[in-house]
């Protein structure tokens, strides 16, 4: 019936007087070949508009049943098909949703299971079907927060997380990722002042059934003395114990660093598998370093991992 509304060959059928299509409290089972994912919508309700020439577009809003069995989740639908199934649009906007839920769903999303928090997601998707064996190009908006990155039993918390990428189900350029970290108490009662923000942008693809993923880190400031409190204890320990013992005043400043990681399809079995970079420390007191270093300006030239 689509094929029949939204085709040219349209005019010369019963459906060629037909300029919209309302669907109202309806149920929808879209069949997705190149993602080789089956979307279960209930609750459909859908405004299409025939286009001159060919094609449709419309706009709507379902809940979204997912594999897991639980409570479907609200979305918003929008969408435009040109000419007959030669180019096709849309976007699917989750306003409230566990992340987890939706990782296991194409491997782009796997790595949303990271994130432990309330979020919204949009995804927005082309595909030229004019082009034989093109994959779907997607867009992918993330906010989050306040929660939690959880892996392997470590528990990262943030305040707010904000994320863009883009790319295909195999292949993704992280745009931009803000993500702030929550205000903690130091041993006077007070709290930190102005929490720290670290942003990164990178690429991750799926090859033989394994993500390998490059990252591009940065931090503006951060106090020494608190620095005990975000490093978390499990990551680069060793280096993690002399930083928090020996360097007790000042600010670390102008932090860039490169991480690699690699992880199965699912994310299992996640390691970093390199870390380098430099740190600036500002107006700081370093016990056991030369005494030129106890003043502004050490740097350390680099540290790997």
């Amino acid at each position: 019936m689509l094929r029949g509304l939204i085709g040219p060959e349209a005019e010369d059928t019963p459906l060629g007087a037909l300029r919209r299509l309302d669907l109202a409290d309806g149920r929808l089972t879209i069949l997705d070949r190149q993602l080789n994912l089956v979307w279960r919508l209930e609750a459909v309700n859908l405004a299409l508009r025939r286009l001159p020439g060919g094609g449709a577009e419309g706009e709507g809003s379902a809940a979204l049943r997912l594999p897991d069995h639980g409570a479907p989740l609200p979305v918003r639908l929008a969408g435009r098909v040109e000419g007959a199934l030669e180019r096709l649009e849309g976007s699917l906007s989750l306003p409230a949703l566990e992340p987890a839920r939706i990782a296991r769903l194409m491997p782009a999303l796997a790595p949303l299971a990271l994130f432990d928090a309330p979020a919204s997601l949009e995804i927005s998707g082309r595909l030229d079907g004019r082009q034989a064996g093109a994959l779907p190009q997607l867009d992918l908006k993330l906010e989050a927060g306040p929660g939690g990155i959880v892996h392997a039993g470590r528990r990262i918390a943030f305040a707010g997380l904000s994320l863009a990428a883009e790319g295909n189900p195999a292949a993704l350029e992280l745009r931009r990722l803000r993500l702030a970290l929550p205000a903690v108490a130091r041993e006077n009662g007070t709290a930190t002042p102005a929490p720290p923000v670290i942003e990164a942008s990178g690429r991750a693809r799926l090859e033989g059934g394994r993500w390998r993923a490059g990252l591009d880190l940065s931090l503006a400031t951060l106090a020494a003395a608190d620095l005990g409190a975000y490093w978390p204890e499990g990551v680069v320990p060793g280096a993690r114990k002399w930083v928090v013992e020996n360097v007790t005043g000042g600010a670390f400043q102008g932090g860039r660093f490169a991480l690699a990681a690699e992880a199965a399809a699912d994310l299992s079995g996640l390691r970093v598998t390199a870390l380098d970079g430099t740190l600036g420390l500002e107006q700081g007191w370093c016990t056991g370093c030369a005494p030129s270093r106890r003043s502004r300006g050490w740097r350390p030239r680099r540290a790997s991992a």
